[in-house]
């Protein structure tokens, strides 16, 4: 009989913005590693890094890193925790070239 794997889902709510928005990060850890789903601007990464570990990931602990899209308020520490923590990134290949050029409006429509 197989057992079921034990999923704890942590949801991270940080202020951008100055205060006026906020972005949602979830560290989902697993029986084999962590899974962060979205991962805040740039100029959130102690905060970022703070709340991750008190989660339980440490170096080597991080396997994926999903973007649900590539705004830069989702995205901004991909390339660093990609780095540092060795996950892998899964984001949707229309949105990949906003990351990579930090091209904000790539793949979206502009109204003139």
């Amino acid at each position: 009989m197989s057992s079921t794997p034990r999923i704890k889902l942590k949801r991270m709510e940080l202020k951008i913005y100055g205060g006026i928005a906020t972005v949602n990060t979830y560290p989902l850890k697993t029986d084999t590693g962590f899974v962060l789903i979205d991962i805040d601007p740039s100029s959130k990464r102690s905060l970022l890094e703070k709340e991750i570990k008190d989660a339980g990931c440490n170096l080597g602990d991080l396997k994926l890193i999903i973007l649900t899209h590539g705004d830069a308020d989702h995205t901004g520490n991909a390339a660093f925790l990609r780095q540092e923590y060795g996950g892998k990134i899964a984001l949707h290949p229309d949105d990949s070239i906003m990351v990579q050029k930090g091209d904000m409006s790539h793949n979206r429509k502009v109204n003139p």
